[in-house]
């Protein structure tokens, strides 16, 4: 498969180790074509196709504030677990000391994962939703205008570095399901003792922060489960990028930091599928009373950006939505 054959092998069977689950639904929309709905509102879905920009925020000030501190907890849950002292173990056997360093070292960035993390939001699309969305995103936004983008998968299973910016798939989990991923993870260290050893400390730990990093960027609680939801996190842990725009704004009325994400190909570093030509499979605008207008708006932006075909591609849900009384 394409997305095995741009990594290289050593990095392959790391991710093996340490990210099986991740690495195996990235391999998923990749083989089916999954595509991703962006459910947002209609201001933010004008500003991302006139811009031709989306938009990355800091987790703290999203929908749900706690985003990435459910990760944490779990995580630290896993580490004093059973499962997590047998991989502290296992990892103490192999470099004397080693877990210790790689925890201390992970504690040391928190307050830079906190402060200098960005993402934004996406949803797994199903086939039967092209029409009319999804009528529990749709309520989120209650008497206000809805918006679902719906995107080609392309650029989400892609493995280019350009943008220091990764698609991670979230894993609904309580804190005992974290202690079960660590203790599968435990099982393919001790199956792969001889080839973590050849690579040495730096290189084990380092995938072993990797592991630390998508727990908690992309754990949930399980009662968020039906929203099927993938996260695009560029987090200055990884480094910045010379192709993100680095800036401040004002949403909702609340003053913050944000990265910028251009659509706009890069070629020459491997990535491609991110021209709004090429993103947008459809739109799907949620049910409200000024669906119509919307509309003509949004469809005059994708005849803009010389998306093809584009009449076909905005869709008005219409769903039944009742209003608050």
């Amino acid at each position: 498969m394409e997305y095995l054959q741009n990594i290289d092998p050593i990095d392959l069977n790391a991710h093996r180790i340490f990210n099986a689950e991740t690495m195996q639904r990235l391999l998923e929309v990749q083989q089916r074509g999954i595509r991703f709905s962006h459910y947002t509102s209609a201001e933010v879905a004008f500003n991302i196709l006139s811009r031709k920009e989306i938009w990355l925020r800091r987790p703290q000030l999203m929908n749900d504030f706690q985003e990435i501190e459910w990760g944490f907890s779990c995580l630290v849950h896993a580490w004093n677990s059973d499962a997590g002292k047998g991989l502290q173990a296992e990892l103490d056997a192999m470099f004397p000391g080693s877990s210790k360093r790689a925890a201390e070292y992970f504690d040391s960035i928190q307050p830079l994962i906190r402060a200098r993390t960005y993402m934004t939001c996406i949803s797994e699309h199903d086939p039967a939703e092209d029409e009319l969305g999804r009528l529990s995103m749709w309520r989120a936004y209650g008497g206000n205008a809805g918006v679902a983008i719906v995107l080609n998968p392309t650029v989400f299973a892609s493995t280019t570095d350009a943008l220091n910016t990764y698609t991670y798939p979230v894993s609904y989990h309580t804190p005992d399901d974290v202690v079960d991923r660590l203790a599968r993870v435990l099982e393919r260290v001790v199956e792969d003792r001889a080839f973590l050893v050849e690579q040495g400390e730096t290189f084990v730990t380092s995938w072993l922060n990797e592991l630390f990093l998508n727990v908690v960027l992309a754990t949930k609680h399980p009662g968020f489960r039906e929203e099927r939801e993938w996260r695009v996190i560029h987090t200055e842990h990884h480094g910045r990028s010379n192709h993100l725009i680095y800036d401040h704004a004002v949403v909702r009325s609340m003053p913050q930091q944000l990265v910028k994400l251009p659509l706009k190909n890069i070629p020459a570093q491997g990535l491609t599928g991110l021209e709004v030509s090429e993103l947008i499979d459809r739109i799907i605008i949620g049910p409200n009373e000024f669906a119509f207008e919307i509309r003509s708006v949004l469809l005059d932006l994708l005849e803009d950006a010389q998306v093809p075909e584009a009449l076909s591609k905005v869709w008005i849900s219409n769903i039944p939505v009742r209003q608050p009384a």
